[in-house]
């Protein structure tokens, strides 16, 4: 099953600039990246999920915009 997923994220920029450059990514915009954070980790949360619970299926991003 596909299902397509689209949001808008509200979040304290400041923040999240401090803890990209925590990281090391200041050459990456916060934009891109809060996309490729959010096509990473929600495939990998639900999949851990579902083994969590006794399930072997994986969820995988099959197309991205980003």
């Amino acid at each position: 099953m596909k299902v397509q997923v689209s949001m808008t994220l509200e979040f304290n920029a400041k923040d999240l600039k401090s803890y990209m450059a925590d990281l090391g990514c200041e050459n990456e915009t916060v934009a891109d990246y809060v996309r490729s954070y959010a096509i990473s980790a929600i495939p990998e949360m639900l999949s851990e999920n579902l083994r969590d619970n006794g399930y072997q299926s994986t969820v995988d991003v099959t197309k991205s915009n980003y």
